[in-house]
């Protein structure tokens, strides 16, 4: 069922709709909707896989393919989210649509598609990253 979800939603996006149904969070709900979550997608330009989960004060641990890393939401401001990974800096803009989230880096180039999104996290651990 995800993979469906998946195809539809790039399937979308190329067509341009999924990007046309995506509204922009407030700062508020970033933060909200983000911190003490588990979520998972892919990396749209790729389609590889992540996972990260985001404690409730912003801590915040990924894995994108087979690499991990370890960092913390660092800042939200103007709809933009910013995650420290040392030793660097990205930041998002991040959008709701009807099937999850996209969030696309302010630099350009990266779109993440979050299709799963676990909420109510309060500590994240490696155990997190699997799935």
């Amino acid at each position: 069922m995800k993979l469906v979800f998946i195809i539809a939603l790039a399937s979308a996006w190329t067509a341009g709709s999924a990007l046309a149904q995506a509204v922009p969070l407030t700062d508020e709900e970033i933060r909200a909707e983000f911190l003490g979550t588990r979520m998972s997608g892919v990396l749209f330009e790729t389609g590889v896989k992540f996972v990260e989960c985001i404690e409730p004060d912003g801590r915040s641990i990924y894995r994108y393919g087979d690499y991990s890393s370890e960092g913390a939401m660092t800042s939200v401001k103007d709809g933009v989210a910013c995650f420290t990974y040392e030793p660097s800096t990205f930041c998002y803009d991040i959008l709701r649509h009807p099937g999850g989230y996209i969030v696309s880096n302010t630099g350009g180039g990266a779109h993440f598609i979050i299709t799963t999104v676990e909420r109510g996290v309060t500590r994240c651990t490696a155990a997190d990253l699997i799935g």
